[in-house]
């Protein structure tokens, strides 16, 4: 969309783009990000899934109340004890990741 009496936006793609750091303006360069979270904070979140308080189990045999206790209870113990953090970071840390601020976010 156009606004009267304002020039158009040059094709997306064809604008000056940031080589590095510091080439952007002052909250906007983008800088290169690795995913690192400590130890202590996996820890944290493996003793808070582990210390779930559940409900009952549901009174019919379908989904038809949600997702059945059984399946919820197998995701959480993956999720408290099999998931493995460290080759979920691994794998993220093996692409560029980058962050800047856009819209002051």
């Amino acid at each position: 969309m156009s606004v009267p009496g304002a020039p158009d936006p040059p094709p997306a793609g064809t604008g000056p783009m940031p080589t590095g750091p510091g080439t952007a303006a002052e909250g906007t360069t983008i800088r290169p990000f690795r995913v690192d979270v400590p130890e202590d904070q996996v820890a944290e979140l493996r003793r808070r899934v582990v210390a779930t308080r559940w409900p009952d189990r549901e009174t019919v045999t379908d989904r038809s109340q949600g997702a059945q206790l059984a399946k919820i209870q197998d995701l959480v113990r993956y999720w408290g004890t099999g998931y493995d953090w460290r080759r979920c970071e691994a794998a993220l840390n093996a692409l560029p990741q980058f962050v800047t601020e856009i819209d002051g976010q």
